[in-house]
Order: C-alpha cells, then sequence, then structure tokens
C-alpha cells in the first residue's frame, strides 16, 4: 500500500503488485484493509482510462472480493464491463458477488 501511496496513487504501479495483495489482503487486519481500500479509490479516481489499458477496475473489484466488500466490489466489476465491454470473467464475479450477498 505505501508503494502505491508513493507512486502518487498510479494505476500502474497498482496493477504492478495486485498479484501480491491478492494473496495477502485476505489476512491482513482491519486497519490495513482499510488503508488499501483508500488507496484503491484514489488510484482509480486519479486514473484516465485509454484504449488498451489494463483492467484497472476489475483488479479492483478482485481486491474488494477478497477484503469480502461485495457490494463495490460489483461497482468496479460493472466500471470493468463499462470501460472493457463484456467478459466472461467479470460477469462471473458479479455473479459471485451477488451470491455472496445473497447468503
Amino acid at each position: 500500500v505505501a508503494l502505491v501511496r508513493l507512486s502518487g496513487w498510479d494505476a500502474f504501479t497498482l496493477l504492478g503488485v495486485v498479484d501480491a495483495l491478492l494473496e495477502l489482503v485476505a489476512s491482513a487486519d482491519a486497519a490495513t484493509q482499510e488503508d488499501l481500500r483508500h488507496a484503491l479509490y484514489e488510484t482509480f479516481d486519479r486514473h484516465y482510462a485509454v484504449a488498451g489499458d489494463e483492467d484497472l477496475p476489475f483488479a479492483i473489484g478482485l481486491l474488494l472480493y477478497e477484503m469480502q466488500d461485495y457490494e463495490d466490489a460489483i461497482e468496479f466489476f460493472e466500471a470493468s464491463l463499462d470501460q472493457h465491454g463484456p467478459d466472461a470473467a467479470t460477469e462471473h464475479n458479479i455473479a459471485l458477488c451477488e451470491e455472496q450477498l445473497g447468503a
């Protein structure tokens, strides 16, 4: 999280460390998860999507899902669909979130 903060909330930096974050986020304490959540929103808010970019909203959705923040994860998965078009993995993740919310 500190690396993303130091990068000035750079999307490419976040995307570069997303796999490591996915491995660690579920076991992180609440304060660390909240710090990450802030970093995710700051990065997304400052990012200007252009054609050919990696799918930042999808990556953020995955992280939020791992933090069990299913409602916000859905919002980012839907933003992924808006920016990058239909995708089976994104639609599957939305269904998983909805299933968790219905449970």
